[in-house]
């Protein structure tokens, strides 16, 4: 089964809100970009949640740090415990490739995170590892970032 397969029966055609972010991490290129997109993409789905579940102060819980947004989420039981830990790894590992020199990744940093393919190729694992943190976080919480992002949705 190809990608275009797989894409149709999830129900994702090329104009899906996800895709976008798909487009660009997947570009060829270095780690550091693929980070940083997939970093910038799971925090604006975090600041959404926010935004969404904190109805009275949620435009002023939106401009808290990524790390105190991912902690009322889970302490409202909207993140489960591993979603919250994935999370706060990927927000160490983004932070790294914003604001460390040389950045790299290695085994023992991608030993940290759940890794479904078989490859042994270094970019699909990371390419692997930022697309399956920003789709299971979509998927998990379709139901209100469907409304926010899909354009189809606010006709």
């Amino acid at each position: 089964m190809n990608q275009a397969q797989v894409l149709k029966i999830a129900g994702i055609d090329k104009n899906h809100p996800v895709m976008s972010f798909i487009r660009e991490v997947s570009t060829a290129g270095n780690y550091r970009f693929r980070v940083i997109v997939a970093g910038a993409t799971l925090e604006l789905l975090i600041t959404t949640l926010v935004k969404h579940h904190c109805k009275r102060h949620g435009g002023k819980f939106a401009k808290f740090t990524f790390d105190r947004k991912l902690l009322i989420l889970h302490e409202m039981g909207i993140l489960s415990d591993n979603r919250y830990r994935l999370l706060k790894l990927f927000k160490d590992l983004r932070n790294d490739a914003a604001h460390e020199h040389k950045f790299e990744i290695t085994k023992e940093t991608l030993s940290k995170f759940p890794i479904t393919i078989t490859t042994n190729r270094e970019d699909y694992i990371v390419f692997h590892i930022c697309a399956k943190m920003v789709m299971e976080l979509w998927n998990e919480h379709s139901n209100v970032l469907i409304s926010y992002f899909n354009e189809q949705a606010r006709k």
